[in-house]
């Protein structure tokens, strides 16, 4: 049986393999163009939310209770001024802090915390995580904290003009809380009034060392006056007043076990 093996007929084959796809190139038309619309995307932040029902739904005595669910913030330390936040790793020394529209910027005492929170007078907390709103203020690289405490209108139900609560807890290992408003709306005219103290005493941890300078005495007050002139549009006037009593250390996140 005889077999082409000839280097002259393999590259006529090749040479006319070429040729062909040449040809057929020639015969194409050139490809049309589209010009495409422009298009912008654009997208907002969307902050963590803690709202009143959350709270109701809780026993948080504290920020830390609060704010243990909330992803990419962390609160550490202990009880009271001993508890520091960071949003994403950014220390609360670049997170900015609103209560009812008003920022907070000074520490308390040396390396302790300036934020005191008490969520039985809170109705809701949005943190902003890296915000760049300038409404954000100076600062706020971490991003932001905007608390609003809370209205008559939040509290009434079933359209009732007045209203009052009264509560109180009381936990194993040495504490006790409790809580009492009064509150009324009508006309457009708001007014709430409501205090709430926590009384802690050093705790024991789960091999019953106690842990010294854990202590904390709270008490919180909130009046709020105010007047709606429409749904939309109101004023208010806010007096708030956080007390914490304990022995601490110049550092209260750096507490002694005995």
């Amino acid at each position: 049986m005889n077999k082409v093996s000839s280097p002259v007929f393999r590259l006529s084959i090749i040479t006319l393999a070429l040729s062909t796809s040449f040809a057929h190139a020639e015969n194409l038309q050139p490809a049309e163009t589209a010009e495409l619309n422009e298009i912008k995307v654009t997208g907002t932040a969307v902050p963590t939310r803690v709202t009143r029902n959350q709270l109701d739904r809780e026993t948080s005595t504290d920020l830390k209770q609060v704010m243990k669910d909330q992803i990419g913030m962390d609160v550490g330390g202990g009880n009271g001024v001993a508890q520091f936040y960071s949003i994403r790793g950014v220390g609360e020394d670049k997170i900015n802090l609103e209560v009812d529209n008003t920022s907070q910027s000074t520490k308390i005492f040396h390396h302790q915390s300036r934020f005191q929170l008490d969520p039985a007078l809170v109705k809701s907390i949005n943190v902003e995580k890296g915000t760049g709103a300038a409404s954000a203020g100076l600062g706020a690289v971490g991003g932001t904290i905007r608390v609003t405490t809370v209205d008559a209108k939040d509290l009434l139900t079933d359209g009732k003009p007045f209203g009052f609560k009264l509560g109180a807890g009381l936990s194993s290992n040495k504490g006790s809380t409790g809580n009492a408003a009064v509150y009324g709306y009508q006309n457009g005219f708001d007014a709430l009034f409501a205090g709430n103290f926590l009384n802690n005493r050093d705790y024991k941890d789960g091999n019953g060392n106690v842990n010294l300078g854990s202590r904390l005495k709270q008490h919180s007050y909130l009046a709020k006056l105010g007047y709606d002139f429409n749904d939309d549009h109101g004023i208010r006037l806010t007096y708030r007043q956080e007390y914490q009593k304990g022995t601490r250390t110049d550092k209260a996140e750096f507490q002694n076990v005995d």
